[in-house]
Formats: C-alpha cells, structure tokens, sequence
C-alpha cells in the first residue's frame, strides 16, 4: 500500500472524483424518507409530522420531529430519541450520552444523510450525542431496515440526524432566538443558555445560521464498590478461611451458626459526590443555490465544542496497597443464602479497612468537531436525478485527569505493614521518619448499610481498632486502639491527614478525519414493475490516533541515580504513582535511591495543611447526597486540581508526559463501496431490492514494548507494528410494504450488514496491571484489548411490521424482529508467565484477557407502538413497549447465558400531551428493565437495575411571536443501581438530580 499508509492516496481520489464527475453529469441525492418542506410548530403537529415520515418512508423507520425551530424539548439529541421504541440511552451526569438500537451498541450515525464525525465518536463506533444540543436539529430518523443505497449503514440501525436548510423556509428573512435559565436541585446554580436560528431565503439563494451556547453545573452521587461501576479487583472470600494474611486478619463471617459461606467482597468502599461543569457550543451554517436547469448547490457547516470538568470529593475505605490482597476484614449483617455453590448476599457489614482516605478528583474533557458537506444536485422534473456530494470531517478530544489522595492513617510500628515490608523491615535507610503522625493507629472499623432505600454509614463515635492475632478477641472482633478520640474525630480534623498520593494517569489526546466522497444516479421508468434503478459509489476513509500518556514527575536528576549496572541513570528516577509509600532503589525500581552521598530520595511527608497554606485551599466535604452517617471529610478543593501541570509542579517540581505505548495507536479504516437497487409498485405492493458491495483496507499501526521499568511507569516505546488487512462484503437488501387498505400497511424486511469495530479493538496492544505485595510491585492481571486479527461485526436482520394510520397523528403498530450476530469479538482467559515490574518473573500463571473472534449469536424482539391524537381534543396519547431476548456466548454462575452486554430486556415510554394552540404541555415516562454492564466478578455478573425517569414540558404562546416554558427532567430522582448477579447483592449506586429550566422564545 506503498510507503507510509497514512497519507491519503490523492491519485486515487483524484481518478475518483473524474470518474464520478462523468458519472453523474448533472447531479441529485436518491432520497430514501420524503423530507418535510414546512416548519411545524406545536406538539400536534410534531406528532403528525413523525407518523407521516414513518408513513411515507422506503423501509422501517421512525423519526422525531421539533416541535418549533431550535424546540427538540430536551438537553441532548440522545434524550429525544429514547423515546423512539426500540432506543436505549445512557446517561452521563444525568443528561443523554450514548445511544443504542435494539439493545445493540453497533448504530451508525449521518448528518443530513451521509456519515459525519463527532468527537465522541473518534474510536468508538457507537453513538453518544452528549456534547451534541438539540437546538441545532429540525428532527432525526432512525432507520432499522436499511436499504442498498444506505451505504454505511448500522448493525441494528442507523441515526440520521437533521438540520434545517435555507429552503426550508419562506422567502424573505426568519429569525427564533431564545434565552434560557437551567437549575438542578442538588448542585444549586443557575445555568444560562442562548440559542437562535437566522435565515434569508431568496429567489435563488438561502443563508441559515444557527448557534447554540449553553453552561450546566450538574450534581451526580456515587456509593458502592470502588473503583465505579466498571471493574476493579474483587473478589469472593469464605467464612472463616484466613488467606495468609501478614496482619493477621481473618475473615469475620456472618452471623449466623452456619459455616463455609462465600461472599462478595469488593477492593473497598468509596462514597464521593461529583460536580460536572459543562460549557456547550455549536453552530449550523448552511447554503443553498439554485443553478438553474435542474442543478443546487447545497454547501453545509457543522460545529460543536463542550468543555467538560468532573469534579469529585469522597472517601475510600481499601484493602489496596496494604502489603496483603486479602479482602477478608468484615462481618456479614442479614445474609441470605442464594442456593448456588454456597454463595450468599448481604445488605449490611461491618467493615475493617486497612486503608482510609479522602480524595479529589478531576477528569477534563475537551471535545471539538468541525463538518462540512458539499453537495450537487440535479432533479429537472425528469427522469434522471443524481447527486454528487463531499463530506470532509476534523474531531478532537482530550482527556485530563489529577487525583489527590489524604491519608488518615498513622505510620508507626502499630501500622508498619501499611508503610513498610513486614519480611524486610523499614526500608527508608536511617532513623524512622513517620508518614502521617497525626493520623490515627490501627484500622478503622464502621458499618455500611444498603437494606433502607439510602445507604448508611456508620460507627465513626468509636476509636479505631488494632488488628493483628495479639489484638482480636475470641469473636473475631478486634480491640480497640489507645486514646480516646473517636474515628469521627480523626475524619473531622484537617490536621489529621497527610497529602499521601498525587496521579495524573490514562489521559489521552484523541484525533480523528474523515473524508467521504459519493455519488448517487436514479433513473425512474414509466409503465414498469420496475419503478425505478439506483446506483451509487462511495469512498470513504476514517483515520484515528490515540495517544494515551501519564504524568510522571523525576525525583532525583543529575549525576547521583545509578541504574542496576551501576552506570549513571540519564532520565533519574520517574514515577507515574507520587505517595508516601513510594521509595525507590538505585535503579529506580521500588526500593531506595542510594545517591553519592549515601542519603535516599523519597517523596516526603507533607502535612495536608501545606494545601491550605498554598494556593490549593482545602474543603471539609459534607454533601454526600442521600448517603446517611458520614462526618465531614477534609480534602483539596478539586477545582485546584483543574490546571494539572501546575499542580503536580508545585507539589513535585515538575511533570513529564510518560506515553503509554499499550494503549497508544493509530488506525486509518478506509472502505470503496457501491450499490445498485431497484425500486418496484405492483398494485398495492412497492418496495426495492439491491446489494451494497463494500471492500474494506484497514491499517493498524501499534507499538511495540520494552521491559518494565521505573514505579508506575509504563514501559518504553521500541518500534511499531504495522498491520494491513482487506475485507470484502456483499450485503443484500430487501424492503416490501404492502397496503392493505388506505389505514393499513404491513412491512417485510431482509438485510445483511457490516460494521467495523470500535478502533481500541483493533489498536489496543498490552495493559498490565500492578499490585504492591511484600515490597514488590507484583503482577497482577494482564490484558490484550486490542487485536488487528479481529473480524467486524458482521449480522443479518429480518423483521415484519403492522403499521394502521387511525387519523392525522395517530397510529397503532407492532412489529417483531431477529438479528442474527454472525461474528464479534469476545473475551477469553488464559494464564501465562510474566515479570512483575522488577523484571523478575515470579508468576507463571498471570491472569490474561484477550479479544478473539466469537461464535456469535442472536437478538429477538418484539416492538409495539400507539399515538393517539383525540379528534376535537386538545390531547393525546403516545406510548410504545420493545421486548427484546438475547443470550451471549458467556456462562454466569447459575448456568445461564446473560444477554449482550447493554441490552435491557424491557424497554418502554408512556406520554400525555395536551396542545389548545396556545398552552402546551407533555409528561412523558421511561422505563428499562435490567442491564448486563458486562462487569464479571468470577462467574458473577454485574447487572444495572431497572430504572424510570419521568420527564415534563409546558410552554405557554404568549403571542405570535413569543413563547415561554418550562422543562423539567428526571423530576423524581432516579437513581441507577447497580448489583452482582442478585439484587440482594449491592454493588453501587449512582443518583442524579432533578433539572429543571426556564425560557423564552421569540420570533421575528
């Protein structure tokens, strides 16, 4: 593929483009939905809109229409089209991110008809529209049965969202601008937000400018298992089974006279409240120009920016980093026996944590995607219509984040193996020099409650307890330690935690181009079965990088640091983990630094009110939601984390990117395809049949790694493998609607698809993952996320629906459909040798996860859908219910095959809605039933629990030209919980707030 596979093969488009050009000879796009060519306005007339679209369209399709220019009444494109049967969404920060169909997360995406590139949307392919305003759409369609001519089509489905055009409109000049006020209950600010549309249209010309900018100060809760709701190292312990614990801690067992219990037991347990700040900006500008003769020219500019800060404050109480990987300090309250190799669940325990820390977090995001469409129409009235169009896409996203952790615990001799080797002893050379002696001696021991509706915490009016065999009773309880400050005493004073550890890890620079280019040509013939031929040719190519990189920070640079073979370290000693347990040897694995004066560089102790003294102010933390029982909790304003470089600089003297060469890659997708389809009426049956032919070149440019190196760094970047693959697909397609009478029409439809994976999948090499044990920073589990090797997912669909049109805006249809997965990646555990980060292989079965092809497999589902608009009456009714089955290749505990992963097998919308012409007004309900999260703990399952919003408009038309309103979403404060494979086994919860905004519309 020549010399360098990154740079765009400009011979072949230049060959392209002629090609196309003589092609098409005048140009226009073959429509697949009948566009709407009015402004509608009102709930009413939404509604009759969306059901004529899904009327008049060539294949299965449903859509949402605004119901006023700039008025898709909600935040995010996501949160309207949930409301769609057979959308799921999920949510971020309360507001609508990623989307899928049918349970599948493989959707693709087009902008006015053709693929655009959004910054989400980089590496994965999976739509999430969050940084995407509503304001900026007239409406979006969801296509379920693709034809031949929708090239670039989904697995399950495919998003074509729309915005308006010049034409749209009447001649002369049109203009909306609104201004809105937002506010959540919990996070308490007041949100600004503007918005407006400006549109010329002339006898053979039209602007549009439209724009967007809006700030969201948004309040999200989070209690259970660390590390959130996506993995982490849990396990599962035994009553009673000690696991060679150095500090003598067994597990305590529940209470009950029954022994050999298994139980859940996770990493630690953490409680934070997070604050998400988001600065949200887009604009639409498009051009339209009569040529005259048949011929438009149609020019259009897509942009959107959000700038994104999550900023969190909590407590984390672990078993991590405390020289054991036991999990097995707690008491079980209120087990129950599930009747499965001896497991049972809990709702409450009293917990002895090794480790107590207050943290603050910041994770930045800057996303940025700029799209421009140009296209070429012809249509003179004739036979022949054709277009010609060019799609060129630029997106960016950068991921920020800095962690700052305060440590509770004392670092004497009582909790020496929390600071220092039990077998070696203390390994800071020269008299012990305590981390934190302020903190408190011993463990601290509390109860965690999950059997009322709110999690408690509680027990922080009693000291701390010592652990060790010396130290527990003949119950298995511990004695409590000297003195008489409680544990809430130590929580609630600043000067009893130390600055125990900074990162700054996983942060990524994303970028992303697009370029498509296409042709489409339609001839229609008169008299025939045949109605009309389509045909059409893409190409198109996506390239992607992904640099993945920590913040290291050097201790030691000059002449002193040493490496193994005792020649000087030019790059001195870097860490990616910066805490008071970090303390290096002389080639700057964990260990001492021993320099030229015989003295050790260690990270220092720092008292956390050194914070309070800079410019780094510290909070007391009190605000944790709807959690009950916990005292305030002292740590750093997370907004002084925002500046990450500045931060890690004051406190470490500088801060080096360190690249991540496992994670890091680049991938260029580039795919010629073409299609031809024919349209066909025969009485009362119409429909079309064609073939897409898609050839696919993938190139993958992964690096290769060095051996470990330093605490916490990632090994070094030695070379790249280069990887190229070429995969064709022919994939028929077929749509047939029959009309039984005037009101009732029934559809059948066939189709095969291909979609590439997400790119991680592919340029993703090797992750490992570390634990501290005995000294040594230990091995723990080993990962292959990526694999060039990897198929596409690859599937074939056939479905059938009744659709019966009542009157205008009303419609009753159900419809069933099966999706068959022929191929997609799915994970496999093996165990094989590898070095822990000194080099030295200890461990000849570390845990490994790779990504191999999988058998497949199938999804089922039934969609049933009503709006009713009552004639006469200024209501009406709009609800829909999608029932889906799935099963995956994996096995749980119990035997059974859990769905694909994000698949909820129950998904509905009830809404009421009333429109007098001058008072308008919506409630409107969704449910989901459970959802696999995909999260394993062994055999166990992780599943999110059911979850219902209720969302509400009302907006009342002032005069002609003005409208106010009021939304209010998520008006009960659901929250999404999430457990281990029984709801009686909590693992996190995860609690939204309430939203609600105040606007104005004008137009003029």
């Amino acid at each position: 593929m020549g010399a360098n596979p990154f740079l765009f093969k400009k011979k072949l488009l230049a060959t392209s483009i002629s090609s196309c050009l003589l092609a098409v000879a005048g140009v226009a796009a073959a429509q697949d939905q009948v566009e709407e060519e009015v402004i509608v306005k009102g709930i009413r007339a939404s509604i009759e809109s969306s059901v004529n679209s899904k009327r008049n369209a060539a294949s299965v399709v449903d859509s949402i229409t605004a119901e006023d220019i700039g008025k898709l009444p909600d935040v995010t494109i996501s949160d309207s089209l949930q409301r769609i049967p057979g959308i799921q969404i999920r949510r971020s920060a309360g507001e609508g991110g990623a989307v899928n169909i049918r349970g599948l997360p493989q959707v693709s995406t087009q902008l006015n008809g053709e693929s655009y590139l959004g910054a989400n949307s980089i590496t994965d392919f999976q739509p999430n529209f969050g940084d995407i305003p509503s304001q900026l759409f007239k409406g979006a369609d969801v296509i379920k049965s693709p034809t031949a001519s929708l090239l670039a089509s989904g697995l399950s489905g495919t998003v074509n969202l729309k915005t308006r055009r010049p034409f749209d409109f009447d001649e002369g000049f049109t203009g909306v601008a609104a201004v809105e006020a937002g506010y959540g209950t919990d996070s308490q600010e007041v949100n600004p937000s503007v918005n407006g549309l400006f549109n010329f249209k002339g006898e053979r010309f039209g602007v549009l400018a439209a724009f967007t900018s809006s700030q969201a100060d948004l309040a999200n809760y989070y209690e259970g298992k660390q590390y959130g709701t996506d993995g982490g190292s849990d396990g599962m312990v035994s009553e009673g089974a000690g696991q060679g614990d150095p500090y003598g801690g067994t597990f305590l067992g529940d209470n009950d006279d029954v022994g050999g219990e298994s139980f859940y037991a996770p990493e630690g347990w953490v409680v934070y409240n997070k604050f998400t700040e988001r600065e949200r900006n887009g604009a639409n500008v498009s051009f339209q120009l009569d040529l005259g003769e048949g011929f438009e020219l149609v020019a259009d500019y897509f942009y959107t920016k959000q700038d994104e800060w999550n900023r969190s404050t909590g407590l984390v109480a672990e078993t991590k980093w405390a020289n054991c990987c036991s999990f097995n300090d707690f008491a079980v309250n209120n087990s129950v026996d599930t009747g499965v190799d001896g497991i049972n669940t809990y709702d409450s325990i009293d917990y002895i944590s090794r480790r107590l820390q207050s943290y603050s977090e910041v994770n930045e995001f800057f996303s940025t995607s700029r799209d421009l469409n140009v296209e070429l129409n012809y249509d003179n009235e004739g036979p022949l219509t054709a277009s010609f169009r060019v799609v060129r896409g630029a997106a960016n996203q950068q991921n920020r984040n800095n962690y700052f952790q305060g440590d509770l615990m004392d670092g004497g001799p009582t909790n020496s193996n929390v600071w220092t080797d039990p077998v070696l002893g203390n390994r800071i050379p020269g008299e012990w020099v305590n981390p934190n002696p302020n903190g408190f001696q011993g463990l601290s021991q509390f109860t965690i409650d999950h059997s009322g509706s709110d999690p408690v915490w509680t027990g922080f009016n009693t000291p701390p307890v010592l652990g060790g065999a010396d130290n527990q009773a003949a119950d298995g309880t511990y004695n409590v330690a000297a003195g008489t400050r409680t544990l809430g005493d130590f929580i609630a004073d600043p000067n009893s935690y130390n600055v125990a550890a900074i990162s700054s890890e996983n942060n990524y620079d994303r970028d992303g181009k697009l370029n498509v280019m296409r042709a489409d040509v339609s001839y229609e013939f008169e008299d025939s079965f045949i109605t009309s031929v389509d045909v059409g040719y893409r190409l198109s190519e996506k390239y992607a990088s992904n640099d993945v990189w920590h913040g290291v920070s050097n201790f030691y640079e000059g002449a002193g640091g040493v490496t193994s073979d005792g020649t000087p370290n030019p790059e001195g000693c870097q860490a990616r983990w910066k805490a008071t347990d970090v303390i290096f040897r002389e080639d700057c694995q964990v260990g001492e630094i021993v320099t030229a004066d015989g003295e050790s560089t260690w990270v220092p102790w720092v008292a956390i009110g050194y914070a309070a003294q800079s410019d780094y102010p510290t909070i007391a933390v009190t605000d944790f939601g709807n959690v009950k029982g916990l005292p305030a909790v002292w740590t750093v304003d997370p907004k002084a984390l925002d500046n990450v470089e500045e931060f890690h600089t004051t406190f470490y003297g500088n801060y080096i990117k360190s690249v991540d060469p496992g994670a890091s890659y680049e991938v260029k997708l580039g795919d010629k395809s073409g299609y031809v389809q024919a349209n066909f009426e025969a009485g009362p049956v119409t429909g079309n049949f064609g073939l897409r032919v898609v050839d696919t070149e993938l190139t993958v440019k992964q690096n290769t790694r060095g051996g470990s190196r330093s605490y916490g760094m990632a090994p070094a970047d030695t070379g790249d493998k280069l990887s190229v693959r070429n995969f064709q697909d022919v994939l028929p397609a077929l749509n047939v609607a029959w009309d039984v009478s005037d009101d009732v029409k029934i559809r059948g439809a066939y189709s095969e698809n291909m979609v590439p994976l997400n790119l991680d999948q592919w340029g993703r090499s090797l992750v490992t993952n570390y634990a501290l044990d005995n000294g040594i920073q230990r091995v723990t589990t080993i990962s292959y996320d990526g694999n060039p090797e990897l198929d596409p997912w690859r599937s074939s669909t056939i479905e059938a629906t009744a659709e019966w049109y009542l009157a205008p805006g009303s419609m009753l249809t159900a419809g069933i459909f099966r999706i068959q997965v022929d191929s997609f990646p799915e994970g496999v555990t093996v165990y094989e040798p590898f070095p822990d980060l000194d080099g030295v292989v200890r461990n000849q079965a570390v845990e490994t996860s790779k990504q191999i092809n999988g058998d497949g497999g199938s999804l089922k589902g039934i969609e049933l859908g009503a709006k009713y608009a009552f004639e006469d009456q200024p209501f009406g009714i709009d609800a829909n219910l999608t029932l889906v089955e799935s099963e995956s290749s994996a096995l749980d505990v119990e035997g059974n095959h859990p769905p694909f992963i994000d698949v909820s097998d129950t998904q509905a919308n009830l809404g009421f809605w009333f429109d007098n012409d001058v008072i308008q007004a919506r409630i409107a309900y969704n449910y989901r039933s459970d959802r696999y999260t995909g999260v394993r703990v062994g055999n166990l399952v992780q599943y999110q629990a059911p979850t219902s919003y209720i969302d509400a408009n009302i907006s009342w038309d002032v005069t002609d030209s003005v409208t106010t309103y009021l939304n209010a979403s998520n008006i009960t404060g659901e929250s999404e919980e999430y457990y281990l494979q029984w709801d009686g086994q909590h693992m996190a919860q995860n609690v939204y707030e309430p939203r609600f905004t105040l606007g104005a519309r004008m137009r003029f």
